[in-house]
């Protein structure tokens, strides 16, 4: 009996947290509106992402184009959050290696490695720039998946326990047929609106076995973190790089190329400042046009052909990675090629690639 009783009191945590979210839900409109608002809200946790993406990790191109997404896409990722407001946070990475962070600060963000010691600061907000890993934090994925939503793409799904909170659900359906994701499903604290799960969705067989992304808090506090928890101090010693921006802005700001104003019937995104980089389509049917020149090209070229699936033919070369797919161009007489992105369909990829012009350098002034 004392064992019975024992194990039902030691039980009844976790039993809370598995059980279905209680209370009235609150209305589609109202909470995608809290959660487009939640940005103010503050908080801290410990948050964990799952992915299937089968992401590249070997290779020289991986050292450059793809190294952030092959670290924010690895198979787990554990995050711990502090959340004062959008120009005051820290998310720490940790691995069994040792841990990285990102610090946004006094109008910087700093980004070290306690393995190698290295040390960034950077005042630059690109408008296109590689993955990190506060992306996969559900508050910011959330918002930013669902920042174009039309409330007629958006349905209520049941609520449910998330680091012991109750959460109402919302689902976004892509209906744009070009895409390769098929929905996401956000949940979301209906007080305040902040997301704490996140799972994304597939079509065909990429989206079989359940989210190809799910990130979610399992502990959380509700509250703005003290200035003093989240400080950060660069160590003694450390030399720090300034203003050190990722692959994609440096090609978005310096690189010649003119980016064509439609790809595959999308017309190229002027509500966005960007330079050579082109952004197509809306919420999550979207690709990304990036040039790159026979350096850079020659470096990426033997990943994607060694990526599972990838197939060369006369409009380049393509894998993909789960939903995410990718086309290399063909190159040009002098080595350069466009590196597309997104969530297209192979043949609308196709299409896009069949648009491009050659990736040459132009007489377009750096940004």
């Amino acid at each position: 009996m004392v064992a019975a009783a024992t194990v039902g009191v030691v039980s009844l945590p976790l039993v809370a947290r598995l059980l279905p979210g209680e209370g009235t839900p609150v209305g589609v409109r109202t909470l995608l509106a809290r959660i487009a608002g939640s940005a103010g809200v503050g908080y801290s946790g410990f948050a964990e992402s799952h992915s299937t993406l089968a992401v590249p990790t070997a290779g020289a191109g991986v050292t450059g184009i793809f190294a952030p997404l092959a670290t924010v896409l690895a198979e787990t990722s554990q995050l711990r959050v502090w959340w004062r407001d959008a120009d005051d946070w820290r998310v720490d990475r940790i691995k069994a290696t040792g841990e990285s962070g990102l610090r946004e600060t006094g109008g910087a963000l700093w980004q070290w490695e306690y393995e190698t010691g290295s040390l960034r600061r950077s005042t630059l907000r690109p408008t296109v720039r590689a993955p990190r890993p506060d992306d996969l934090v559900p508050p910011g994925l959330a918002r930013r998946l669902l920042g174009e939503a039309r409330a007629d793409e958006v349905s209520a799904i049941p609520g449910r326990r998330v680091a012991g909170e109750r959460t109402d659900g919302l689902r976004l359906r892509v209906t744009d047929r070009r895409s390769t994701l098929d929905h996401v499903d956000v949940w979301a604290l209906p007080a305040s609106g902040l997301p704490v799960r996140v799972d994304v969705h597939a079509r065909g067989a990429a989206g079989s076995g359940g989210p190809v992304l799910s990130t979610s808090f399992l502990d959380l506090t509700v509250a703005r973190p003290p200035a003093g928890t989240i400080a950060f101090t660069p160590p003694d010693g450390v030399a720090t790089q300034e203003d050190d921006v990722d692959i994609v802005s440096v090609i978005d700001r310096f690189s010649g190329a003119v980016p064509p104003a439609r790809l595959a019937g999308l017309p190229r995104r002027t509500d966005l400042d960007l330079g050579a980089v082109g952004v197509y389509g809306r919420g999550l049917t979207l690709v990304v046009a990036i040039p790159m020149r026979p350096r850079v090209a020659d470096r990426v070229v033997p990943v994607v052909r060694a990526a599972p699936g990838a197939v060369e033919d006369e409009s380049g070369i393509a894998a993909g990675i789960g939903p995410l797919r990718l086309q290399l161009s063909p190159p040009t007489g002098h080595g350069s090629r466009w590196l597309l992105a997104g969530t297209l369909s192979p043949s609308a990829l196709r299409a896009a690639a069949r648009d491009l012009p050659p990736a040459r350098a132009a007489t377009r002034p750096a940004r």
